[in-house]
C-alpha cells in the first residue's frame, strides 16, 4: 500500500494515517479506547458531524468525509458498555444505514463489538426485535459497504454490524484482531468449565491460561483471513488509503433487486 500513500495525496486523496493511531489501540480486548479519535485519525480533519451522539452510546454513527468524500461511519464505542449492542444503539444504527441508503452515502463500519447485551431487562424491552432492525437495514443497503474489525468481533455483533455474510464490498481485519463466537475466558468457562473442579488454584491457573492462549490463537486476525473470508490483514495506518481506494472503486456499484415495493421492516 505504500504506492497509493505516496501517490493519492496528489490527487487529493488521504496520506497513510500517522503512528500515533497504533497508541490509541490497547493490545487487551478487554480494556476500552477512545473511538472518537480512532475516527478523527483515519478521516479528514474537522469533517466529522456526529448523528445522535446522545443516544445509544455503545455505538458511534457519524458522518465525514475522506479524500474529499462523503461516508457514514458506524463504529462501536468500546468507552460505552464496552461496545456492546442495546435495543438504543440498535435503533440508532438502524436508522442511520437507512438514511445514508436512501442519500447514496457509502458506510465504513469500525467494529470492536462483543455482541449484544444480555439479562432480563433487555429481554422484555425486545432486544432481539430492536437487533433485528440493525439487521435489516445492513441486509438491504445498496450503497458501498466497508467493514474493519479493529479489535474484536464476537458473536452475532459481528454480523449485524455487515460482516462477511452480508456482503460488505471490503472487509479487513487489523493485527490483534479477533472473529469469534465469544472471547477468550467465556469460552473456556463454557467449554472447560468441569476440569478446574478439584484442582489445586496454581494449577487451574496455569491450565486456564494454556486453553485461552489457544483459542485466542484460534480466533486470530491470521485464521480470521484464512477462514472467515476477510479480504486483507490490514495495517492501521494504511486504512485511509485502502478506504479511499475502495470508494473509488465501488462508486458506480449497482445491486440487482427483486422487482418489488419493498421489503417488511420487522416489528
Amino acid at each position: 500500500m505504500w504506492f497509493w500513500a505516496l501517490v493519492l495525496p496528489r490527487f487529493g486523496g488521504p496520506g497513510r494515517a500517522g503512528d500515533s493511531l497504533l497508541k490509541l489501540i490497547p493490545d487487551d480486548a478487554g480494556s476500552p479506547f477512545d473511538t472518537a479519535a480512532v475516527i478523527d485519525e483515519l478521516f479528514d480533519k474537522e469533517s466529522v458531524l456526529p448523528f445522535m451522539n446522545d443516544f445509544g452510546k455503545s455505538l458511534i454513527t457519524c458522518f465525514a468525509r475522506l479524500g474529499g468524500y462523503s461516508v457514514g461511519i458506524v463504529a462501536s464505542a468500546s468507552m460505552h458498555l464496552g461496545g456492546v449492542l442495546e435495543n438504543d444503539s440498535s435503533d440508532k444504527g438502524a436508522r442511520f444505514v437507512q438514511i445514508c441508503d436512501a442519500f447514496g452515502i457509502p458506510l465504513v463500519f469500525l467494529q470492536d463489538v462483543p455482541g449484544f447485551l444480555v439479562g432480563s431487562r433487555v429481554e422484555r424491552a425486545g432486544i432481539i426485535r430492536h437487533g433485528a432492525r440493525l439487521l435489516y437495514a445492513v441486509s438491504n443497503a445498496t450503497v458501498p459497504k466497508f467493514t474493519i474489525v479493529v479489535r474484536k468481533a464476537y458473536g452475532a455483533g459481528y454480523f449485524v454490524l455487515c460482516g462477511r455474510g452480508y456482503e460488505p464490498d471490503y472487509i479487513a481485519i487489523w493485527p490483534g484482531g479477533e472473529i469469534a463466537l465469544m472471547g477468550a475466558e467465556g469460552a473456556v468457562n463454557i467449554l472447560y468449565g468441569n476440569k478446574f473442579k478439584g484442582m489445586s488454584p496454581e494449577a487451574a491457573l496455569k491450565l486456564r491460561t494454556e486453553l485461552e492462549d489457544t483459542y485466542r490463537d484460534e480466533v486470530s486476525a491470521e485464521r480470521a483471513a484464512a477462514l472467515f473470508g476477510v479480504d486483507e490483514l490490514l495495517d492501521p495506518r494504511d486504512t485511509p488509503v485502502v478506504l479511499f481506494r475502495m470508494i473509488e472503486l465501488t462508486r458506480n456499484k449497482s445491486v440487482p433487486r427483486p422487482e418489488r415495493k419493498h421489503g417488511i421492516f420487522p416489528v
